[in-house]
């Protein structure tokens, strides 16, 4: 009984005297209560029995509450995260509840103790960070990436909707999403803490949509209003508040962006008049609907090198490099057909013939002739134009094209002089940042040259005091200002690039050496379609071109007389001189008209309305091609070699310097007699008015003709020009297809070797069949035109300058 009591009284001491309960107190307690009731004797039912039951319950429960923090410390403990990392970020992207999310992430913090306890600090920063890269990869960047094509699709959703003008508003984004709804939940969490760190999620994907729209729209800046309807999406559905990205969009002062007009310069130079004295392109004739006239001037154009830089002016000159190589084709094609080149032939004959008759003035007669001629090709159904009306608007575009080039130079050059207003002086300005560049220098060289080291801090004593962020600003000081003072010169000269490329492509082609003689009656052409075009700028319906102004054809002109060194040509035709003196005979005419007859006062006034506007175009036409010749004649140089050059125009002679003579017999030049059918009977007259011909191309031997009751013409060895070979194929008897091949011998190949190589290579009949104009020729069964030339090519060795075929009674080169 006394260690009972004793026992009792002691584990009455342990309760009482404190209100913790370690481990030891606890089994102190437990041995205390043991000793009290240690009587086994004692009845199943009795009250000490039930009494020792009750104590040990009672310690049990105190027991549990004792240690109740430890083991439910042990029972979270998450620290196996850190010992299996691969599973970290699948559990992650696995969570199912996002309300789960913060409590995964305070979990991944219970290794610190672990880590800090074994004084391993270095191995705590390496684990938040990956903690943080899993929670990026699995929640965050999927939720950017979520909301950015959310944005997207609803922008896109809304421009579609106000092109289709339905004005209900696109539903709210978070409603539509079902897929990410638990994602999106990751938005309403302020903080997220990783050990001691806090990630925002709506700043995080803030952060992320801010860089974004930055980066894009600095690669496309005429997307800015899309960027900035998707922010306020942003902001609307998802509160997400984006900050402005601050770059440089459209202002007032820009017009047409300049990258869009390089992509699309064929439609712009064809729907733009080029105005060269304020160096303003005008709309000819605006949309369908549209009330304003759109204008493009040298301030819009530097507007938009402030979004684009200065690297866009190489560009554009490439762009219409590439423009005005597809344009010299159509304007080579032009002026090489046979009925265009024989009329320019024949008015550079007359006027060299009929000089001095003419006081060396073109006569404005022979050109208004020249343009009915053309005329009389045909005429467009579409808008009643000439071929000599499109070849003038393919100079206009030529024109248009060099002009914008001219004014993307000159903005360039002003937008540089807007920048260089912010630089007192260039010269102050760049010695300070070449004296800073040099301070760098110097000390790179001190690193590697130890001991010059003395002598170049020597040098930089006055400037030891500059940090090295000052140092480096200094030098990227030095070259923008470098760059800006190069830039705000001259510059380069664009037009004299773009001569000498095209001046070495188009300076020897034999059909350009004429184009000077067209030009007085695209000068008729263009004056008439400008009267037309500004007496439409007073009417109401415009349903063709209107407009006031185009230098165009000018800037065109006189850049293609500078590629094909043509200006002085041009000048000796003294056109402008011409049309001065038939204007004032035609005013001369209409007053002696108008007093000798009476008439009535509108109608006369009209006439002289109509007198005074031609006279104003003319003399507008020759000052600006006078000025614009001026800035691209490329030199002065007098083409010596030329028949057609007009340095003695001071000299009187009675003489012209080349007179072209006929056949009388059968109508051609002397020198193609031989390829007539009759030129036996030209002989006599060719001996008789140009003998020395004779002795140049074929002579006749007149005792072999006695002999053998024929005449046998020996020929001389033909000139290149006259070495050809002419392949076509012709219908005869029983609509029987067969391909000629003539002018094989001037080759020196024989017909008979080439008719057995034919036969072989095709597997037809091939023969040598006589022709009735003189000589032999091989005839090939069947249409075999088109692979006839690689034959030619590769067994004779023809090249392809000397195939041509027969086309419309013509002969042309073989393609």
């Amino acid at each position: 009984r006394l260690e009972s009591l004793a026992a009792l009284e002691a584990a009455s001491v342990l309760l009482t005297s404190s209100q913790t309960f370690s481990s030891s107190r606890l089994h102190i307690l437990g041995l205390c209560l043991c000793l009290a009731f240690n009587d086994t004797t004692a009845p199943e039912n009795s009250s000490e029995r039930k009494c020792k039951e009750r104590a040990q319950a009672l310690a049990r429960r105190l027991t549990l509450l004792a240690t109740f923090e430890t083991r439910m410390h042990r029972i979270c403990d998450a620290s196996t995260l850190y010992w299996s990392r691969e599973l970290l970020e699948p559990t992650l992207t696995a969570i199912g509840n996002i309300q789960r999310l913060p409590h995964l992430l305070s979990a991944a913090a219970d290794i610190s103790h672990v880590l800090l306890a074994n004084s391993s600090t270095e191995l705590l920063e390496p684990w938040k960070r990956r903690v943080i890269t899993a929670l990026d990869t699995a929640i965050l960047i999927p939720l950017c990436h979520h909301i950015e094509n959310d944005l997207r699709v609803r922008a896109h959703a809304l421009g579609a909707s106000r092109n289709s003008k339905n004005t209900s508003a696109p539903s709210n984004g978070q409603k539509e999403i079902s897929d990410h709804s638990q994602l999106l939940q990751v938005l309403k969490f302020n903080n997220l803490c990783i050990l001691d760190e806090m990630i925002q999620p709506r700043r995080y994907v803030a952060a992320y949509l801010e860089k974004v729209f930055y980066d894009l729209t600095v690669v496309a800046l005429h997307d800015w209003a899309t960027y900035a309807e998707m922010r306020a999406l942003a902001r609307q559905s998802y509160g997400l508040e984006l900050r402005e990205n601050l770059l440089p969009m459209g202002s007032l002062d820009v017009g047409l962006d300049i990258l869009r007009i390089m992509q699309n310069i064929h439609v712009f130079v064809s729907r733009f008049s080029y105005n060269l004295n304020q160096q303003t392109f005008i709309e000819r004739r605006p949309d369908r609907g549209s009330k304003n006239v759109r204008c493009i001037n040298i301030r819009s154009i530097a507007a938009s090198l402030k979004q684009h830089g200065l690297g866009v002016c190489d560009t554009t000159v490439n762009f219409t490099y590439q423009f005005l190589t597809q344009k010299f084709h159509i304007f080579s094609q032009f002026l090489y057909d046979d009925y265009i080149r024989s009329h320019l032939s024949k008015e550079r004959r007359w006027f060299r013939k009929h000089r001095i008759a003419c006081d060396s003035m073109y006569p404005y007669g022979r050109a208004a002739d020249l343009v009915r001629e053309i005329r009389k090709l045909g005429i467009s159904e579409n808008d009643g134009n000439s071929f000599l009306d499109h070849f003038r608007i393919l100079i206009t575009e030529i024109g248009n094209a060099l002009g914008y080039v001219r004014m993307v130079r000159s903005a360039g050059a002003e937008f540089c002089a807007d920048a260089a207003q912010f630089v007192p002086s260039f010269e102050q300005a760049q010695s300070m940042a070449n004296n800073c560049a040099n301070i760098i220098q110097n000390e790179n060289e001190e690193e590697e040259k130890n001991d010059d080291a003395f002598e170049k801090n020597a040098q930089v004593d006055d400037n030891q005091y500059l940090s090295s962020a000052t140092k480096g600003a200094g030098k990227n000081l030095a070259a923008v200002i470098q760059n800006l003072s190069k830039n705000f010169a001259e510059g380069r000269d664009y037009f004299q690039v773009l001569v000498n490329v095209f001046q070495k492509v188009l300076g020897d082609h034999e059909h350009l050496t004429n184009f000077y003689t067209i030009v007085p009656a695209l000068c008729l052409s263009w004056v008439d379609c400008q009267l037309v075009a500004k007496d439409r700028v007073f009417k109401q319906s415009r349903s063709k071109d209107a407009y006031f102004t185009d230098d165009g054809f000018a800037v065109g002109i006189a850049y293609i007389l500078a590629i094909l060194d043509q200006g002085n040509r041009f000048d000796s035709l003294h056109w402008f001189d011409s049309v001065k003196a038939k204007i004032l005979a035609d005013e001369a005419e209409l007053e002696q008209r108008l007093a000798t007859r009476e008439r009535k006062r509108k109608a006369r006034e009209h006439e002289q309305e109509q007198q005074k506007k031609k006279s104003s175009t003319f003399s507008f036409l020759s000052n600006s091609t006078s000025s614009t010749n001026n800035s691209t004649k490329t030199s002065a140089k007098a083409i010596e070699d030329d028949d057609d050059d007009d340095d003695d125009l001071a000299e009187e002679d009675d003489e012209p310097p080349f007179k072209l003579i006929y056949c009388d017999v059968c109508g051609l030049p002397p020198e193609y007699c031989e390829y007539g059918d009759n030129y036996e009977k030209c002989v006599p007259w060719i001996k008789e008015n140009c003998p020395h011909l004779l002795k140049e191309c074929i002579s006749v031997d007149t005792k072999k003709k006695n002999k053998r009751g024929g005449g046998v013409l020996k020929k001389k060895e033909l000139s290149e020009d006259k070495i050809r070979l002419i392949v076509y194929t012709e219908t005869r008897s029983r609509k029987k297809t067969v391909t000629v091949v003539d002018g094989l011998e001037t080759f020196g190949i024989k017909l008979k070797d080439a008719a057995k190589i034919f036969g072989r290579k095709f597997a037809s009949s091939s023969s040598v069949k006589d022709k009735d104009t003189g000589g032999s020729e091989v005839v090939i069964q069947g249409d075999v035109i088109f692979d006839l030339p690689d034959l030619l090519q590769s067994e004779f060795k023809i090249p392809q300058s000397k195939l041509f075929t027969k086309e419309g009674g013509k002969i042309v080169p073989l393609r």
